[in-house]
């Protein structure tokens, strides 16, 4: 055979070896950089499939408000008439008048986001210079406030807590909250340098555990953290006497109609004084799927 038609043959096999038995042309390998043209997607303009309101508001539009909280958009800051909760009062008998807490009727609203903070506190009878150690979580979150001390106060005086101090719950934002929350107040009569050595420990002992949340403030998400801050600061009190030891546990069921702007008062007499704090809650709710 020639040294041609040696070459025309090689080719050859090389041509059959790189096709597929039966002469078949080779399978394509499928692009995946390309979504499926088929089948409902968000974003292709048709409220379809598994989509809504809440998971695809492009296309099925937004969702109708809250029909039981303010939107947040309107949740920015405390409430200026807040109306009371008198039935979550702590060492008061309830009375009558209080708004209802969340019926069994059809509701479209997202957990609550709350903020709570003591707005002002009042010594009835004998008094003093005060200030409150306060720490609360839902099981999840935990957070600790320490207030500025008042000045002296007897017979009735009040004194209102800056704003900026007297957040106990919402302190970094406001705290998106599905389960009851447990408060504990805790506040002392100065006798000693005790609040300036709570917040030296309490700062102390919250570095590093990423909880700041204002000058006077933290906030967390491990449950250990907090009460190691928490039991840093009470500690630091020791010195000064303790007036008011109450701890509020505030049900879920209850917690939509704080984000209205409520407030309650917790009062307890305790080592021959009487003392009265008063609560502010407030919030918003994002609107959900109607049901």
């Amino acid at each position: 055979m020639k040294r041609s038609s040696w070459l025309v043959l090689a080719l050859s096999c090389l041509s059959c070896s790189s096709s597929t038995p039966g002469g078949a042309p080779p399978e394509e390998t499928p692009d995946l950089s390309m979504p499926p043209t088929s089948g409902p997607m968000c974003g292709d303009g048709r409220c379809n499939g598994n989509e809504d309101c809440g998971s695809c508001p492009g296309d099925c539009g937004s969702c109708p408000p809250c029909n039981y909280a303010p939107t947040c958009d309107d949740a920015a800051g405390a409430p200026a008439a807040p109306t009371p909760r008198p039935d979550l009062c702590v060492g008061v008998p309830a009375t009558s008048g209080a708004p209802a807490a969340p019926g069994s009727g059809p509701m479209n609203c997202g957990p609550a986001q709350l903020r709570m903070r003591v707005e002002k506190i009042r010594a009835d009878g004998a008094g003093g210079v005060a200030y409150c150690i306060i720490a609360a979580t839902d099981g999840a979150n935990d957070e600790v406030a320490l207030t500025t001390r008042t000045r002296a106060l007897s017979g009735g005086d009040e004194y209102f807590f800056d704003p900026s101090v007297g957040l106990f719950w919402g302190q970094k934002d406001l705290r998106a909250t599905t389960s009851a929350v447990q408060v504990q107040y805790k506040c002392f009569l100065v006798q000693s340098d005790g609040w300036a050595a709570a917040l030296q420990a309490a700062g102390k002992a919250a570095a590093g555990a990423a909880g700041y949340a204002g000058q006077y403030g933290w906030a967390f998400d491990l449950g250990a953290v907090a009460a190691n801050v928490l039991g840093a600061a009470l500690q630091a009190a020791a010195g000064d006497k303790l007036q008011l030891d109450v701890t509020q546990t505030l049900p879920t069921e209850d917690l939509l109609d704080l984000a209205n702007g409520r407030y309650f008062t917790v009062q307890q007499s305790k080592n021959g004084g009487d003392w009265t704090l008063f609560v502010e809650t407030w919030g918003c709710a994002v609107g959900t799927p109607p049901k």
